[in-house]
């Protein structure tokens, strides 16, 4: 019976966000989601906001499993790189200290737009969005964006065909020591196949005891940030990489995660 009344809702959420999206042609969705006892602004056309939508949450294991197994302390720090609209960054929010802070970087004016909006709309006043892209270097790169259906796949490796602007890009580590940051308890990075290159400028971070969870994505990877490239950089920095089986932290040989040709989401610890 309970799973005819999920399957239920989640029809009726669809009806609703069509009527909303093609009937009343908004622009934004407003979502509730128990999960995080939070609010979020949405663009309507984006396949997160939808997911939001009929769903409320996003990646609801992931989710899941930190607000069950961890937490952040007075004075550690997180970081959410590639925040978007600002999911995770408002999740680290429910489960820190009001004394931790927690760094959003996220390069895209748009998303930037609805992660500051979300961020106050949620009172994460522990939360400090940046409106720049990591990398390996610090200057500007060209920004490769999508269509508005899924502005999540904004990317700094170029692609023929797309949209693109100039974003300002900073070293991880760099920005650390400028804002006088040492303890890092946690990393989340999703930027769309340039993991690499943006690990590659937190040589100090990665000497941490750290939890980093990481959108692992074989299929958009080149060959100057390659697969290889990364798992040795982790590997380098004794890292091991974990998977999520049944609410828990899995370790993994290197073999499985050769055998990955899609995407995966892949926790990497010590």
């Amino acid at each position: 019976m309970s799973s005819i009344l999920s399957n239920l809702k989640k029809f009726y959420k669809g009806f609703i966000y069509l009527i909303f999206r093609y009937l009343f042609f908004k622009k934004y969705i407003h979502i509730k989601c128990d999960l995080l006892n939070a609010e979020f602004n949405c663009f309507i056309e984006d396949v997160i906001g939808r997911h939001l939508f009929k769903y409320g949450s996003h990646e609801r294991d992931n989710s899941n499993f930190l607000l069950r197994n961890f937490s952040l302390k007075e004075n550690e720090i997180a970081l959410d790189i590639g925040a978007n609209l600002g999911w995770y960054s408002v999740l680290l929010n429910r489960i820190s200290s009001s004394k931790s802070k927690i760094y959003s970087f996220e390069p895209d004016e748009k998303n930037f737009y609805l992660l500051k909006n979300n961020l106050t709309l949620n009172h994460c006043t522990n939360v400090f969005p940046v409106n720049k892209a990591i990398s390996n270097e610090n200057g500007t790169s060209d920004f490769y964006k999508y269509p508005s259906k899924n502005s999540g796949r904004h990317s700094l490796i170029p692609a023929i065909g797309l949209e693109k602007c100039n974003v300002e890009t900073i070293i991880l580590d760099d920005f650390l020591k400028d804002n006088e940051l040492s303890r890092v308890k946690f990393l989340k990075i999703d930027i769309e196949g340039y993991e690499y290159f943006a690990l590659s400028g937190a040589s100090k971070v990665l000497k941490q005891d750290i939890l980093i969870m990481m959108e692992y994505s074989p299929r958009l990877y080149t060959e100057s940030c390659s697969a290889e490239k990364l798992k040795k950089l982790l590997y380098d920095n004794s890292f091991k990489p974990h998977v999520l089986n049944q609410a828990s932290l899995k370790q993994i040989s290197g073999d499985n995660l050769d055998e990955v040709d899609d995407q995966i989401d892949v926790f990497w610890k010590k």
